[in-house]
């Protein structure tokens, strides 16, 4: 209960400060001119494991696919540090923005046709392992919403997206940007935790053999992911069978109990710190994840 008193507390007094978080992201993301250096610059390796985002491959359409798993993304110690490895967070950050708007993950991005080039591609955001203390930290919900604003031209270009795994703590971490995730939410599918409904949903725009297993791919060979940070790099998972153990996606009761408990806390809480308004919007998100939990369990 104090975890989420504190989550709550955080949010609330952070966006007093958005408009100047706001104003800051874009000075930064537009700063300097978008060179060769930053499309082909390599983010040191403790980047890169720490915060995964990959190319898997491309839809019935051609588009090419990328997941971001946010949910194992730990900003918040790196930004309370700051440093140099923060330095290299933010870059990291703005590479992929100026190689989604760049073309960079397109499969023929040496066209010589007249006709203008599709710069659109499919997000997925895979919030599994997504941990409610990202947001007690002031510092980290400002570097958050940072990095939604830059974020917005991305989401300006999704032809269509997913945010997989949205428990009740990541459909309220959405919430309280939507205001900056307005393209995202328009174009994109929200799924909760269990992957017998929403693998089909994927499988049905994206083929099998562009998707890692974990998203649906029934390939038992070495999946390989081209394209992960640079374009010549490829990282080589051991091979999965997708042999889906539906039973443990589904949830326990005792988990449907803690929802509940959870929303009525959330609201006991808020009631304290914000106004009715404010709690009639944080009740609805809850209620919307409790009804995802809640099928999940049938």
């Amino acid at each position: 209960m104090n975890s989420i008193c504190s989550s709550i507390v955080v949010t609330i007094a952070s966006l007093g400060i958005l408009e100047c978080v706001q104003a800051l992201a874009k000075i930064s993301l537009k700063g300097d001119p978008v060179t060769a250096d930053i499309l082909q610059w390599e983010a040191p390796k403790s980047i890169k494991t720490a915060f995964p985002y990959y190319h898997s491959g491309y839809d019935y359409d051609d588009r090419p696919v990328l997941v971001s798993e946010i949910g194992k993304w730990r900003t918040r110690p790196v930004v309370e540090k700051g440093g140099e490895d923060y330095e290299n967070l933010i870059k990291y950050n703005d590479q992929f923005v100026e190689r989604v708007m760049s073309g960079f993950f397109l499969k023929n991005k040496t066209s010589t046709s007249s006709e203008a080039v599709d710069k659109s591609i499919v997000f997925i955001m895979d919030y599994d392992g997504f941990q409610p203390s990202e947001y007690q930290s002031v510092a980290n919900v400002k570097y958050q919403f940072g990095l939604n604003v830059k974020l917005g031209a991305v989401y300006e270009n999704m032809a269509y997206g997913f945010i997989l795994n949205a428990n009740p703590f990541a459909h309220h971490s959405i919430s309280i940007s939507k205001s900056y995730l307005a393209r995202l939410l328009e174009k994109s599918e929200i799924l909760g935790t269990n992957s017998r409904r929403w693998i089909p949903k994927l499988l049905r725009k994206i083929p099998q053999n562009q998707l890692h297993p974990a998203y649906g791919s029934t390939s038992t060979c070495v999946f390989t992911i081209t394209g992960l940070y640079t374009m010549d790099t490829i990282l080589v998972v051991n091979p999965v069978k997708n042999n889906f153990n539906f039973d443990d996606n589904k949830k326990k009761p005792g988990d449907l109990g803690r929802t509940v408990s959870i929303l009525f806390g959330s609201i006991s809480i808020a009631l304290l710190f914000v106004g009715m308004k404010e709690v009639v919007t944080l009740s609805n998100i809850f209620l919307n994840s409790l009804g995802s939990e809640i099928e999940s369990l049938e």
